[in-house]
């Protein structure tokens, strides 16, 4: 039964920030890191590294609404996508060699300062 709990929170997790993701345009996975630490019981690093695939997902789901809708331009977004591939690369190697300690207070800010500038930068 506890399995089955697990599931279903995921589930809810998962589907939360698939909601936030497809509304916003992105964003679902930062809802998903604490998520995952709390409801799988996964390690800081882990929930970073899983959180990326689960996002992955739901911005292909997403990208391919909006390329339904007409609302992509890859003239806009190529020069994105390449320099998102190579700081994903970037990030991915580097996951490793941060402590859990310093990269919990730099998401932590992360997410504090993208607060603020949505709060009081349009």
């Amino acid at each position: 039964m506890k399995e089955k709990k697990k599931v279903l929170k995921s589930a809810a997790s998962g589907s939360a920030s698939g909601v936030i993701n497809g509304f916003f345009g992105g964003g679902g996975g930062l809802i998903l890191v604490p998520l995952l630490k709390r409801f799988v019981k996964l390690p800081v690093k882990k929930a970073h590294a899983t959180c990326v695939i689960i996002a992955g997902m739901m911005s292909v789901v997403t990208a391919i609404v909006y390329l339904a809708k007409g609302a992509v331009s890859f003239g806009d977004a190529w020069p994105y996508m390449i320099g998102g591939a190579a700081g994903g690369l970037l990030g991915g190697v580097l996951l490793d060699k941060i402590p859990q300690k310093w990269l919990r207070r730099i998401f932590g800010l992360f997410l504090i300062y993208s607060a603020v500038r949505m709060l009081f930068h349009g």
